[in-house]
């Protein structure tokens, strides 16, 4: 949707006018990228398509652009456009890549140049939600090369998502025959498992008065106005009444960072919001992040920044001392670069349990501070990587799971680095997508982001992942897979079904595990009104869930007492209907804190709601502590 007359333009408008000045030069007429006129490549440095490739591993998009529009218009050979159209698709601007991967093919002269810009096409394609065009340019490539795996298991997530489980079916079949990658033959093998049984289930039961208890719901941005809120996070000092929210907050008619403090254990709280540090100069700010440092209860929460006539971004975090109020934000990154989706963590630095590492990872890659956040070493690249989430197990050890940029479907994969940050290892798969696209399979016109989320047990390291992913056409659910050798493996993805679950919804879900290994997931869900995906609003709600078995039973609950609607709540910069890419929640002294938008009274609101857990013995003593009790008592 346009926005209105007067409003800030959106992130990815910023990002879209930032993207036109690195292509400058470059216009797209008729599907195709053509030389304008006006301009040539003396606006640019030195043409090397290769350079697009590095700059696109650095995860330095907009540079890659520039780098690709320079050979293009230096060069102009097929090649240089299909990189054009990679590092635009990275950019996520599919209209324009579809148009350079077009051009690509209408200059190339082998099997390899079709075959490679047809594979980006359809990837553009897919961005676009057009799949029937996109299993189109699929098809051509199968007439190339008969035997593609890749496009072969593309073309049975389209026909799965479209219902036509026959054709997928034979789809899957050369797949699993032609896949040369362990990775491949899996992704083949577990679709085919889907379409013929199901895929393996835990069980999902409403909860019950032992299971847990409820507080009255209160509002976290308590002096906020009429505009949009989304986007929660959230964190809780374990042994303290003492939580930190942070969210997209509208109220003084452009995008901020709101941070709110409760000290009563979530019955009310004291919101705020995050000024930008000095000397950056953005209109725009938000995707808010969140940490706790449990050696000093320190907290922290930052965010990133966009202003709209500079090229820039900034990544930034303000701490909250021990028992003090929060403090001004301070500068982690400034740069001419698209900036995008920062979280951040803290935990004990390697073999140093009395020293912090405090965490920042976003779009540019991963940076470390070791004295609470008053400096930051340069990113660490990790590729064209996105979402990425940041968790520090109790050893110091720092995993990183995210899924790759520019590719559909989604992958989620694992790294870990063991030097406090210096350095990661090497790539483990966590999960793949099984669908092409989550946001057409649910009511409404909003954006259903990939993003997943896994967390560690801390009492032996076991690694647990939760995503949303489509079983049938039109049932979108929540998976759960995990991993007890450290990521290295991972079982096959178990998905959350009930009778309720099964003509309805479930999506951007968020998971953390307590110290006794309790988990809890917070996720929207559309069960409570019955709609049908083609629906131009939805009904929502916020649920709940816990386990106390390592994931194979769950107890849930709704938190909100009635559904409200992905409209009436028009954020600043225009969009109708926009949820945010995700939820918060934090868990400390036996109870935890789920954050999530609501829209009332026809604005957005943000909310929390306490759920305590009474672990009650026979004796009569209540403790928080499983650990603490060693036997039964009489």
């Amino acid at each position: 949707m346009a926005p209105d007359s007067g409003a800030l333009p959106s992130k990815s408008e910023v990002r879209r006018q930032r993207v036109d000045a690195a292509m400058r030069g470059l216009v797209v007429r008729n599907g195709r990228v053509e030389v304008d006129g006006a301009l040539g490549a003396a606006s640019h440095g030195p043409s090397d398509a290769s350079a697009a490739d590095r700059l696109l591993a650095q995860g330095r998009v907009l540079a890659a652009v520039d780098a690709a529009a320079s050979a293009v218009l230096a060069r102009g050979l097929a090649p240089d456009f299909e990189v054009l159209g990679r590092c635009l698709l990275a950019a996520r601007q599919p209209e324009r890549a579809l148009a350079a991967f077009d051009t690509s093919l209408d200059r190339g002269v082998d099997v390899a140049d079709r075959v490679l810009a047809q594979r980006g096409a359809a990837r553009a394609l897919l961005a676009l939600s057009r799949l029937d065009d996109a299993a189109e340019r699929l098809e051509t490539i199968v007439e190339d090369e008969p035997d593609d795996p890749w496009a072969h298991l593309l073309l049975a997530k389209i026909r799965l998502a479209a219902g036509l489980d026959a054709r997928a079916e034979h789809h899957l079949e050369v797949a699993a025959r032609a896949a040369d990658t362990v990775d491949g033959r899996s992704a083949a093998r577990l679709l085919a498992r889907r379409l013929r049984g199901g895929s393996p289930t835990v069980d999902v039961r409403p909860a019950n008065a032992s299971d847990f208890t409820l507080a009255p719901a209160a509002r976290v941005d308590a002096t906020g106005g009429v505009d949009g809120a989304n986007e929660t996070s959230v964190i809780a000092l374990a042994d303290s009444q003492v939580i930190l929210a942070g969210w997209n907050d509208g109220r003084d008619g452009a995008p901020r960072l709101g941070a709110a403090v409760s000290v009563d254990r979530g019955a009310t709280w004291s919101d705020e919001i995050v000024e930008r540090p000095p000397g950056v100069s953005a209109e725009i700010w938000g995707d808010p992040m969140t940490a706790v440092d449990s050696r000093t209860g320190d907290l922290f929460v930052g965010g990133i920044a966009f202003p709209i006539a500079e090229p820039e971004g900034a990544v930034f975090v303000a701490r909250r001392p021990a028992g003090g109020p929060l403090g001004d934000a301070t500068l982690v990154y400034q740069g001419a670069e698209i900036i995008d989706k920062c979280w951040m963590a803290a935990g004990p630095a390697p073999d140093e349990p009395d020293a912090t590492r405090v965490y920042v990872a976003y779009s540019l890659g991963l940076q470390v501070s070791a004295d609470g956040g008053g400096t930051w070493t340069p990113p660490l690249g990790l590729g064209l990587v996105h979402g990425i989430l940041p968790r520090v197990d109790p050893a110091g050890e720092l995993l990183l799971g995210y899924y790759e940029l520019g590719v559909i479907p989604r992958r989620f994969w694992l790294r870990r680095s063991t030097d406090g940050g210096q350095s990661v290892g090497a790539a483990s798969m966590v999960a793949d997508l099984m669908t092409v696209g989550l946001g057409d399979q649910v009511p409404g016109f909003f954006r259903v982001a990939d993003f997943g989320s896994f967390a560690l047990d801390p009492r032996d390291g076991a690694l647990y992942f939760v995503y949303a992913d489509v079983e049938t056409a039109g049932d979108v659910d929540l998976f759960l897979t995990s991993s007890t050798d450290g990521g290295a493996t991972w079982t096959e993805p178990h998905a959350f079904r009930t009778a309720d679950h099964e003509s309805s919804d479930q999506f951007m879900p968020w998971l953390e595990i307590d110290a006794s290994g309790r988990q809890h997931l917070v996720f929207f869900d559309t069960r409570d009104v019955a709609q049908d995906d083609s629906a131009a609003n939805a009904w929502l709600d916020i649920y709940y869930a816990t386990s106390v078995d390592r994931g194979a039973s769950w107890a849930e609950a709704r938190l909100t007492e009635t559904s409200f609607p992905s409209v009436g709540s028009t954020f600043p910069t225009g969009v109708a209907q926009f949820l945010g890419d995700y939820l918060g929640l934090a868990t400390a002294e036996a109870s935890a804190y789920p954050v999530y938008p609501v829209v009332v009274d026809g604005h957005a609101e943000i909310h929390a709601r306490r759920v305590e857990f009474g672990d009650v013995f026979r004796d009569g003593f209540e403790s928080g502590n499983l650990e603490a009790w060693d036997g039964a008592s009489p």
